[in-house]
């Protein structure tokens, strides 16, 4: 279990899918994504790397991403979603940190 953080949260990004450029979706309606039949989940790593990106062009899969990584890989396409999921992006730091540490969340949120 990963330990307690403090979080400042900076803003928040919606959630999209990004799928290959040769995939079918990259070229279909958002109604034919939604009734398609051969659509199935697939649980990835709890935090996305490069490898997660390139396991979705090789093997065609439809990637559940954030609409601030549209341009993450040039094989990738993003699809918007009519949906209102949307992720909280910030800073993750220590619950007790070093007095330069808290001052930088601090400076931010002043701006």
């Amino acid at each position: 279990m990963a330990e307690p953080r403090n979080f400042k949260q900076l803003g928040t990004y919606d959630q999209c899918i990004a799928v290959p450029r040769e995939h079918p979706l990259a070229g279909m309606v958002r109604d034919e994504i939604e009734t398609h039949p051969l659509i199935r989940t697939e649980d990835t790593s709890q935090f996305y790397d490069m490898s997660v990106f390139k396991h979705c062009v090789q093997t065609l899969h439809v990637l559940l991403t954030l609409e601030c990584w549209a341009e993450i890989h040039p094989a990738l396409v993003t699809l918007p979603v009519d949906w209102d999921f949307k992720v909280p992006y910030g800073i993750l730091y220590q619950l007790e940190p070093d007095e330069d540490i808290q001052r930088f969340p601090e400076s931010i949120e002043a701006i």
